[in-house]
């Protein structure tokens, strides 16, 4: 299974880990088939929270997708409208597996870590195993 880091707001960020949020809202999407294993990076506490799964991307009108996802959104229309304002199409990652790291890296430990060094992505950034097990050594 391939593996991302995705950014994501600290509010949605604490829904999704709580098991509130199970669709994760963006403007494009990968091409790549799921399922995807996406670390968590919340820019606002500048510390990589967890991982969650994405079992499937839906692709469709905004409408289509509030229609198919509201009961779960975990953001409120006004958001969801918001957010896609002038878009013809919307991917919703459906959310499976979530985990919340007990031992949450900061952004300085990600740096002393990650070969390379740790960026944290604008939208996402495919991840290869040696960064991979630098974030599980830090992660617990």
């Amino acid at each position: 299974m391939k593996t991302a880091l995705l950014s994501i707001h600290e509010q949605y960020a604490a829904k999704i880990f709580a098991g509130t949020k199970r669709f994760e809202f963006r403007r494009r999407a990968p091409e790549m088939d799921t399922p995807i294993r996406f670390l968590v990076y919340v820019p606002g506490r500048r510390r990589l929270a967890g991982e969650m799964r994405v079992n499937k991307i839906l692709e469709g009108r905004p409408s289509t997708i509030w229609r198919k996802t509201r009961a779960k959104a975990g953001i409120t229309k006004k958001e969801f409208d918001a957010y896609f304002d002038g878009r013809d199409v919307a991917y919703a990652y459906a959310i499976g597996r979530v985990k919340e790291y007990d031992e949450q890296p900061t952004l300085g430990e990600l740096r002393q870590v990650i070969p390379g060094g740790f960026y944290p992505p604008q939208y996402l950034r495919w991840v290869n195993p040696s960064y991979l097990a630098a974030v599980e050594q830090v992660a617990g």
